[in-house]
């Protein structure tokens, strides 16, 4: 599925803090979108706008679920189905190390930013 191989490169991009970080939730979510060929899912994606990955994956899952419920209710109709898409793999993988190397930058400000609060903490 989809959503693992997002879930499985974020894990190797961000580690296993990945789940706690909201930045790495947020760029990782966004790949899932991005990778995303269903419009259906991507509208209602960016209607709830889910705070994490998991929650995006859970949100498609249920879209998903629905669908196929309606196609079930649809049998004996004439009802074109949607052509599915193969996911851009490599595209994914170059966002998230993208997501990577601004989640270092990210960690160097948070750095910074703790070590010259410090140093205004002892001046003080």
């Amino acid at each position: 599925m989809f959503g693992e191989r997002v879930c499985t490169h974020a894990l190797n991009a961000f580690g296993a803090n990945y789940i706690d970080n909201v930045i790495a939730q947020q760029m990782a979510t966004h790949c899932f979108m991005a990778g995303t060929c269903d419009d259906r899912i991507i509208k209602m994606l960016c209607r709830n706008r889910p705070a994490t990955l998991n929650n995006a994956i859970q949100c498609a899952s249920n879209e998903t679920s629905i669908q196929a419920q309606v196609n079930t209710l649809t049998v004996g109709r004439t009802v074109k189905q949607p052509q599915h898409e193969p996911m851009e793999v490599n595209s994914i993988t170059e966002q998230l190390n993208e997501l990577k190397l601004a989640t270092a930058e990210y960690e160097q400000v948070k750095s910074e930013y703790a070590r010259l609060t410090d140093l205004h903490a002892h001046d003080a």
